[in-house]
């Protein structure tokens, strides 16, 4: 309705100017003129602001969901560092285990093996990819913010060959532990799976584990790590690795509160 009134307007604005034109009288022309001037710079005025209401309004949009996924790449990251905080609990005992252990400690063969379990993931970035994919990035804020937001992402690349790296004595500890013994850990003291805080899976070690096996089966695993040839450099080389993904942790989580706060400062001046 409104674009059909304005284009009679025009018409009859139009229908004016010919009529003092056929009359000579260019005063009224010139009134006319700047009429028809001044409606088209108020109407593209008008039509700049309510684009830039637009993408201010997407601007906050893009930022809630930002935090949001910053949030969820948090509460990951927690997860994680609580997993290998128990991992690490568990190669530091195991490390003690092939020199001095008493030779039917079943608690060895859980430590031995739980220092062998990993925690791999992707960080959330579907927010990012979007802005990316769709040349909307600017509307974020202002250069100092979108550079700091680019920086994040660029360093969860950098980030995750060292968080996914997976340890040689993984594999090292499945090919020495026998079957049967290897069976009972992972039945007995399995990972407990619970919903995160954004619904996707969490998972982490249980606090105390007794391991039934038969004594016999118990001692000849025992045995077989204990004799493994490396065993104790593989289980340092676990414990150095945990010691920098603890670290890497620890930096991601300085960075993303940053730039969370970067971010809630944008949105309250936008």
């Amino acid at each position: 309705m409104v674009n059909g009134e304005s284009t009679g307007e025009g018409q009859m604005v139009i229908r004016r100017i010919r009529e003092h034109v056929a009359t000579h009288n260019w005063f009224a022309v010139g009134i006319d003129f700047l009429i028809v001037v001044a409606g088209i710079v108020i109407g593209t005025q008008v039509n700049n602001w309510n684009q830039a209401r637009i993408e201010r309004k997407q601007g906050d949009e893009y930022r809630e969901r930002l935090l949001a996924d910053l949030q969820s790449n948090d509460a990951h990251n927690q997860n994680r560092r609580s997993y290998w905080q128990d991992v690490r609990r568990h190669a530091q005992a195991a490390l003690s285990g092939p020199r001095n252990g008493p030779d039917n400690d079943a608690a060895f063969l859980v430590d031995a093996y739980q220092a062998s379990q990993i925690l791999t993931s992707q960080s959330r970035r579907f927010t990012y990819d979007e802005l990316i994919s769709t040349g909307r990035l600017e509307h974020l804020g202002g250069p100092e913010l979108r550079n700091q937001v680019a920086g994040y992402y660029v360093s969860l690349q950098a980030y995750g060959t060292v968080l996914n790296a997976i340890p040689a004595y993984r594999e090292f500890l499945r090919q020495e532990m026998p079957t049967a013994a290897q069976q009972a850990v992972r039945t007995q003291c399995a990972e407990i799976f619970f919903p995160g805080p954004d619904g996707s899976p969490f998972n982490r070690l249980p606090d105390k584990c007794s391991l039934n096996l038969a004594p016999a089966v118990s001692a000849e695993a025992i045995t077989a790590v204990r004799s493994a040839p490396g065993v104790v450099e593989h289980l340092n080389r676990v414990i150095a690795d945990l010691d920098v993904k603890l670290a890497v942790l620890t930096a991601m989580d300085e960075q993303s509160r940053q730039l969370q706060k970067q971010i809630t400062e944008a949105s309250s001046n936008s």
